[in-house]
């Protein structure tokens, strides 16, 4: 293993070998090194670590050579062993020398590990990856936890090893394939030696841990609970009437989830909506609704409940995983925050430890917590959330579309909850300008393949030619948008089937620059 512990290398490969051969770092350090100081002589200062990543993918791009063509392994050996002789006095046969003597050599020695923890470990690593999993997933963690050097002479030993650790793992885990009708049908010699049936494809099996599970379940029962606080439907449509009159329109749908948010009395609760049917216009409202005392005229002193004070003070907080949504809801009216930074706050103010401005975030029985964005969000971090609500008696409120990008983790908790407790959905999508746009917009979320025709039809899917004319193109219109002060996105796919890649669009992007501008910028 890697000083750094990210990958392996070989025993006894020399350093300055391993230098030699990476052509590209002996090439790109050099010019790294040249825009740097570039960089200090124009602004009269070092450059941050961000600039100076910046003005190493400069260098790269500057100084990316096109790869040989027609090139067999054999003349590429024989290159890089003329190299190697010319520069190092070696070949590859002396290397190979080497490497065999450093493995008759002293072995490291094997280090103690505990099956059950190297399970233990393997199954939260892949939990905290996907929702469900399979045997092969479970495997791969299980290789990750296991201790760098196990003092095994035969690699069919190792596969044995982790064989054996998958299965203590799977142990463990519950299975969440359901048998299929036709399963039980299956004639005897049609199945495998464990009782399965030959049909199935290799590593169909799905499986979840019984804390993932567990979390899912202790989520959706909440779901149900009425308990929360809520004013009456009377009220809740006088204040939306109210809103009518000032000027604020809210359409149909927009009104019943305003509506149906504050009289509810719903623990947990989701918002569904696709993009453009205006989710942070509605949040912002009820921000304003959940806070207004008129809203709540049975609770305010002097009301029918006959209690006097001043009326209890209610919050919206909006919680989101990017700090661009984060940022979308603080301009709504929201007190919004990172949901990792407020898991950290809200563990400081319960252990007595806060700093300077923690108090804004105490959470209180009558306050609603906004996780934007919910079905990007990953499970363990939505059951932290709903654990801080429940310990104060709040309201959650899970916003998003499932249907759209999922977490980056292990997710799926939006939908779930969507589709199991009490729910909202926006119909009526209100961003786009263009009549065609809006129709066409739930067409593409719904997966309707055809609606590709009416995007084709006006313009916004281009046919960029030949390869090389498409590669052009998208860099040519990306430097275009850049000159013009925009901001513009340039997305590839990966290098399969004669594709361009991302190091071969990110040349061509190089290129434009340096004919746009007739040398390399000298900047990021």
């Amino acid at each position: 293993m890697r000083p750094d512990g990210k990958s392996r290398e070989l025993l006894g490969v020399p350093g300055d070998l391993r230098d030699l051969l990476s052509s590209r770092r002996r090439a790109i350090t050099p010019k790294a090194a040249e825009l740097v100081a570039a960089f200090e002589a124009r602004h009269g200062e070092a450059p941050t670590a961000l600039v100076r990543d910046r003005l190493s993918d400069q260098a790269m791009l500057v100084t990316r050579q096109k790869k040989t063509a027609g090139e067999s392994v054999e003349e590429r050996l024989d290159r890089v062993e003329t190299q190697l002789a010319a520069e190092l006095g070696t070949g590859f046969a002396r290397v190979a020398q080497d490497i065999l003597a450093s493995a008759q050599g002293e072995r490291p020695t094997p280090r103690a590990w505990s099956p059950r923890e190297v399970v233990e470990t393997a199954l939260a690593a892949v939990q905290n990856k996907q929702a469900k999993w399979s045997p092969p997933d479970l495997t791969r963690e299980i290789s990750n936890a296991l201790p760098d050097y196990l003092g095994l002479t035969d690699p069919r030993q190792l596969a044995r090893l982790l064989d054996e650790l998958t299965v203590q793992g799977l142990a463990l885990a519950a299975a969440l394939d359901v048998a299929k009708p036709g399963d039980v049908a299956v004639a005897r010699q049609f199945r495998l030696a464990n009782g399965s049936s030959a049909f199935d494809a290799p590593g169909r099996a799905r499986y979840a841990t019984p804390e993932q599970l567990h979390t899912e379940r202790l989520l959706v029962a909440a779901a149900v609970s009425r308990d929360a606080a809520a004013t009456t439907t009377a009220a809740a449509r006088a204040f939306v009437a109210g809103l009518a009159e000032s000027g604020i329109e809210l359409g149909v749908d927009q009104a019943a989830v305003i509506t149906g948010v504050l009289t509810s009395g719903a623990r947990i609760e989701s918002l569904v909506g696709p993009a453009g049917s205006g989710k942070s216009f509605v949040l912002g409202v009820l921000a304003r609704a959940w806070s207004d005392p008129r809203a709540w005229p049975e609770l305010s002193p002097g009301g029918p409940d006959g209690k006097g004070g001043p009326p209890p003070v209610r919050r919206v907080f909006g919680l989101a995983s990017s700090q661009r949504a984060t940022g979308v809801l603080a301009g709504e009216g929201l007190a919004a925050a990172n949901t990792s930074a407020w898991l950290a706050t809200q563990a400081r103010l319960a252990g007595g430890r806060t700093r300077e401005g923690d108090d804004g975030w105490v959470l209180g029985a009558d306050d609603v917590v906004v996780i934007d964005e919910s079905s990007m969000a990953d499970t363990p971090a939505i059951a932290a959330v709903y654990a801080r609500v429940k310990a104060v008696g709040a309201k959650l409120l899970a916003v998003g579309d499932h249907k759209q990008l999922g977490a980056v983790g292990a997710g799926g908790l939006g939908e779930l909850l969507a589709e199991r407790g009490r729910s909202y959905e926006l119909t009526e999508v209100r961003r786009f300008h263009a009549p065609w746009e809006r129709a066409a917009s739930l067409r593409l979320r719904a997966g309707d393949a055809g609606v590709l025709a009416d995007y084709h039809r006006e313009g916004r899917i281009l046919d960029g030619g030949t390869l090389e004319n498409a590669e052009a193109h998208a860099a040519r219109g990306w430097l275009a948008d850049t000159l013009a002060g925009k901001h513009s996105v340039l997305v590839v796919d990966s290098k399969r089937a004669g594709r361009p890649g991302q190091r071969e669009l990110a040349g061509a992007v190089g290129r434009a620059r340096q004919g746009r501008r007739g040398r390399p910028a000298a900047g990021p």
